[in-house]
């Protein structure tokens, strides 16, 4: 499905049966709707849908539109054109689904979040954290992945052999196989900026500010890993 967003076509993933109760999935930074490929045949009976973040998978670019108030308006644009409906969302897609919360609660009728980076907002706390590096070095390595033609089979390989964001061990120790492929393949096709800007700013000012700012709409669910490991604590079924 192709959806325009002043301009910038989006492409949503749809699967399962017209009448099933409907879920959109925000994937993260670097991500693609095949983050949540895995997803698809757990839940037949849901109407599921995945979109491609602005830069991302199949979604058109939009150079120098690459902050949070942009991919916000994603989300917006696709509830806008689908109805209301629960939100999924990691990482990015995580504050994403909060901040869209915060701007049209008429829009999302629940939230589920993985690992929201609520606070990066705030520059002085993104830069204590880890992200503050790896984000450069996660831009650089895309762009040297797509001028050398590098395959999402080549890219997964490599990224299992980083170490991991925890000090222990290797990203391959904590990301399971078809994550990993995932990550590839979006890697292959995403817009590298995106990386080093969107969790830092919005036009409107901080996130962080604009979520303090109002009474809280939603509760926030922190699991043990990355998405990719804590499908066994997803819902058996999502609200209706």
């Amino acid at each position: 499905m192709r959806i325009d967003n002043d301009g910038v076509g989006l492409e949503v993933a749809v699967d399962g049966p017209d009448d099933g109760p409907q879920v959109l999935f925000l994937h993260g930074i670097s991500g693609s709707t095949a983050t949540y490929d895995f997803l698809v045949p757990r839940y037949p009976r849901h109407r599921i849908h995945r979109l491609d973040f602005r830069g991302h998978g199949r979604s058109d670019r939009a150079p120098g539109a690459y902050l949070l108030d942009d991919f916000a308006s994603d989300a917006e644009a696709v509830l806008d054109a689908l109805g209301p409906m629960p939100v999924v969302g990691h990482s990015l897609g995580g504050i994403t689904a909060a901040y869209v919360s915060q701007r049209r609660p008429d829009l999302a009728s629940a939230l589920f979040m993985e690992d929201p980076p609520l606070f990066f907002g705030d520059k002085e706390v993104f830069d204590a954290t880890p992200f503050a590096t790896v984000f450069p070095l996660m831009q650089a390595a895309i762009a040297g992945w797509q001028a050398d033609g590098t395959s999402p089979e080549q890219i997964a390989a490599a990224m299992a052999a980083m170490p991991s964001m925890s000090g222990q061990g290797t990203m391959g120790d904590e990301n399971t196989p078809d994550a990993l492929a995932a990550t590839g393949t979006a890697s292959r096709c995403s817009t590298p900026p995106c990386s080093t800007r969107c969790c830092r700013a919005s036009r409107s000012g901080s996130s962080t500010r604009r979520c303090r700012s109002r009474r809280p709409v939603c509760c926030c669910s922190r699991t043990r890993s990355s998405a990719r490991r804590s499908s066994a604590t997803m819902p058996s079924a999502w609200p209706q």
